[in-house]
């Protein structure tokens, strides 16, 4: 039986550990968490960490970067290479 077949392999592919890995290895930038002035609140590796900080799932939080809304009523969340060009988008939408 090939290793990549064997029930330790797949285990090893699923356990917390070994996501975590992956994450940070393809991770694209640091996210930022934000207040409603759009100050930094708390800067995260990835969004599994921001998800585990609110609560919330990390699709949630993916999708809430991508739409431009907030995550539980009063967070919003963005990369840190998208900082500026967001607060300023979002402060004309004003």
């Amino acid at each position: 039986m090939a290793m990549i077949n064997s029930e330790k392999f797949q285990n090893s592919r699923k356990s917390k550990e070994y996501r975590k890995k992956i994450s940070l290895i393809q991770r694209v930038d640091e996210w930022y968490l934000l207040d409603g002035n759009l100050e930094v609140i708390e800067t995260f590796n990835v969004s599994q960490e921001v998800a585990d900080f609110l609560g919330c799932s990390k699709g949630n939080v993916k999708n809430a970067r991508r739409d431009k809304r907030k995550l539980c009523r009063k967070y919003w969340v963005c990369y840190k290479n998208d900082y500026l060009c967001f607060k300023q988008e979002m402060n004309s939408n004003e």
